[in-house]
């Protein structure tokens, strides 16, 4: 049975990528998902020059290159969509695999930087609100925790615990029905952020000809304004 791993292909020395692999045990490797949202000074190193100035360890690391294809990978007989760790957070990302086709998520991620946090719990929580979303179930699997199976209601039926061997098992459901936010895309996002930021430009034109408009005051006299007496 093919199934997934994750890894860092090295094509050449100025092509390096984060990747989730299709890997037939009979036939070898299949279709690969390269991460698109990468995380600056971890798989790349935002301002360099500077950035060296600073910790020495830039010079050991280089700049992973962002994939452009969606995550929709076919997997013994359906489409799986996957986004690699925080990708979870990008409607694009995650809204463009289900729109490619996918009829499950997998979200494979590797959170032991952020120790026994909240961090892994977070997202999570955001593949919950992604499988309500999208209306599609979900594949957590993280090296460190947590892991979970997720329904595409958001319910979580299986999880394991932070820094914990565990086998999760459990039978996912397959859809294919396209939800509200998956027919819209990233338009309510745009309509929403548009609105913010005419709603701001039309606040601070209201202060300023606020300002502009409201009369000043005559100074106040002191003792030694006030004119002497004849004596």
């Amino acid at each position: 049975m093919p199934f997934l791993i994750g890894g860092r292909l090295i094509q050449n020395p100025t092509t390096i990528q984060n990747v989730v692999q299709v890997w037939d045990p009979n036939t070898g490797p299949g279709q690969r998902y390269a991460k698109q949202k990468l995380v600056p000074f971890a798989e790349f190193i935002p301002l360099r020059a500077i950035s060296a100035a600073v910790t020495p360890f830039v010079a050991d690391t280089r700049d992973m290159i962002p994939g452009d294809e969606p995550g929709a990978l076919a997997v013994d007989n359906t489409t799986v969509g996957v986004a690699i760790c925080y990708e979870v957070a990008y409607d694009q990302v995650v809204g463009g695999a289900v729109r490619a086709g996918a009829t499950m998520l997998a979200i494979p991620t590797n959170n032991a930087w952020y120790g026994p946090g909240e961090m892994s719990y977070q997202q999570l929580a955001m593949s919950q609100v992604a499988a309500v979303e999208y209306g599609r179930a979900v594949a957590v699997s993280a090296t460190s925790g947590v892991s979970a199976l997720v329904q595409p209601d958001g319910t979580v039926t299986r999880q394991s615990e932070l820094y914990t061997a565990a086998t999760l098992v459990a039978k996912l459901p397959l859809r294919t029905t396209a939800t509200l936010a998956t027919r819209l895309g990233a338009w309510p996002e745009w309509v929403a952020s548009v609105t913010g930021l005419a709603a701001l430009a039309l606040a601070i034109g209201a202060r300023l000809r606020n300002r502009s408009t409201t009369p000043r005051r005559a100074p106040a006299r002191t003792t030694d304004d006030t004119p002497e007496e004849d004596l």
